[in-house]
Formats: C-alpha cells, sequence, structure tokens
C-alpha cells in the first residue's frame, strides 16, 4: 500500500526447530516467487529471523537476528520495482500453495530464463531471450496435458511409417538408399513430434481467449486478430532458428515477445491447477509495463 507507506510482509513460520544452514533454500523459494510475480531476475530485499510468543493471546513478535544473502550481485537497480507491474495472488489465495509447489519443484518447475535480469532490463529483449522463451515454450508442451489431435497424429504416422517401409523395399535401387529411406522414415514418423511452430500454435489456440482478454485489457499490448498473430508466430520461429545457428537477425517477431511471455503464465497457472478466469485477472494487473 505505497499511498499509506505499508511494506509487504512474507513469513515462513515453522512447526519445528529448522538448521540455520537452510536458510538459502528458503531464500531460493522466495526467489523464485518474486521471480515469477515480478518478471524480473534481481530483488533486493531484507530476511529477518523472529522468534513469535503468545502472550495474553496476543501474537507477539521479535526480530533476533537480520540475514543477507549475497548471490554474487553488487549493482542494484537504477529503476525501482512498479507496484503495478506486479502479478497480484490475493485472487488465488486458496490456490497459492499448488502454485507454490510447482514453482520450487524440481522437476515440474517452469522455466524462467527468458526474464529479464532486472527492472532497466524491461526495457529492450536480448537475442538470447528468443532462444530462452522458446525453451520454456517447448517445456511447457511437453509438461502439460497433450493434446489429443496430437496423440492420435501420433498413432497414425506409425502406420504410415509402416507402409512406406514396405513400399521402398519393393524400390529397385541400391540396399544403402532403401537403408537410408527408412531410417530416415522411422526416426521422423515412428517418434513423431510436433515442430516448435506446431508446439507454439497448440499453444496459442488453447491461451487464445486469455490472450485476448489481457490485450483488449492493456491499451499498451497490441491485439493481433489471429492471421496476423500466426504471421508473427512464423517470423519469430525463423528467429529463433537462426539464434540457434548463431546467425542471428531480427525480425517482426519480437513484437509478440510480451505475448508468449502470457502465454507461458497461462500455461504455469494452468498447471498449477488455477481456473483460467482468476489467471486471466492475475495476468492482467501484473502486465503494465512491457517491451
Amino acid at each position: 500500500d505505497l499511498k499509506n507507506n505499508i511494506n509487504s510482509q512474507i513469513i515462513y513460520r515453522f512447526n519445528e526447530k529448522e538448521e540455520f544452514v537452510n536458510i538459502s533454500q528458503y531464500y531460493d523459494y522466495m526467489e523464485t516467487l518474486l521471480t515469477f510475480l515480478t518478471r524480473k531476475h534481481f530483488h533486493e530485499y531484507k530476511i529477518q529471523l523472529i522468534n513469535e510468543y503468545n502472550l495474553n493471546k496476543d501474537n507477539w513478535r521479535k526480530a533476533v537476528a537480520e540475514v543477507y544473502v549475497n548471490k554474487g550481485r553488487i549493482e542494484s537497480e537504477i529503476k525501482p520495482l512498479e507496484a503495478y507491474d506486479v502479478i497480484k495472488i490475493d485472487r488465488i489465495e486458496e490456490e497459492f500453495p499448488s502454485l507454490f509447489a510447482l514453482l520450487n519443484d524440481v522437476n515440474k518447475a517452469p522455466q524462467l530464463r527468458f526474464l529479464p535480469e532486472n527492472s532497466d532490463e524491461k526495457e529492450y529483449i536480448k537475442y538470447t531471450q528468443i532462444t530462452d522463451i522458446s525453451a520454456s515454450i517447448e517445456w511447457e508442451y511437453h509438461q502439460s496435458d497433450k493434446d489429443e489431435d496430437n496423440e492420435k497424429l501420433k498413432k497414425e504416422s506409425k502406420k504410415f511409417a509402416k507402409k512406406l517401409v514396405q513400399f521402398i523395399n519393393q524400390g529397385d535401387v541400391d540396399t544403402k538408399i532403401k537403408d537410408k529411406a527408412i531410417s530416415i522414415i522411422q526416426s521422423n514418423l515412428n517418434n513423431y513430434k510436433p515442430s516448435f511452430r506446431e508446439i507454439m500454435e497448440i499453444l496459442y489456440y488453447k491461451y487464445k481467449e486469455g490472450l485476448e482478454f489481457v490485450a483488449k485489457a492493456r491499451p499498451n499490448l497490441k491485439a493481433y486478430d489471429e492471421e496476423d498473430f500466426l504471421k508473427n508466430l512464423k517470423s519469430f520461429k525463423n528467429m529463433r532458428n537462426m539464434a540457434t545457428h548463431h546467425q542471428f537477425k531480427w525480425e517482426d517477431g519480437t513484437d509478440i515477445f510480451t505475448h508468449l511471455m502470457i502465454i507461458v503464465y497461462f500455461s504455469i497457472f494452468n498447471r498449477a491447477g488455477i481456473d483460467q478466469d482468476k489467471a486471466r485477472e492475475c495476468i492482467k494487473s501484473g502486465f503494465l509495463r512491457i517491451f
């Protein structure tokens, strides 16, 4: 509450004694949560160790120590965090434990490397963020419930691969050519996987309504129709491919970087079991500043 000069506090309560050496672990838990909520990696905050007492049934706290965890950062941010550029969690109080657990799950946690290092870097995009958010998009797809249509394609591709192999074996060509052709077919069709562009389109259509809702609510975020968005997806895919081969060149696909970020956030909320209407409101209020 900036108007009344009130700062937020997040408190860990332990039912049993904890080793002091574990404090860095709990710091990392909170760092991950703040990274998700603020869309940046660098945060400055202090940690106090508190003893809680119950005097006449009134809670009374006493700070017994203050801790600073050095994560190797030296410079402070020039621009402060804006209160209205933070994802609010008051709408998901009941579901918050599942979100917190997902963010800190070693095997299922989202990949947030695409987020800028600090508030100052929210003004622009690094080319490395193109590959980082691409990896995050693929991760979200593979962690979420698989698309039923895609599972159907996998079965059909295996059947079709068998027919192609039978046809190739009937051909009057050198055995080496047959073996190579069969190897290509089996590696691509027996283990059918959607391409990166197909994965982006699958997630786009899955969260299309939510994305459009947020875009209309944020006047500084362009609302694309389906045709234009798919064109930008193609352009973004081209940039991603170039970055992978160290021949990077900027294209129009950067215009939908924030849109892709929003899709990733919708997927994270969905994997945490949070209703998409609630996710819409959280994301709408949390994406004030965009690239």
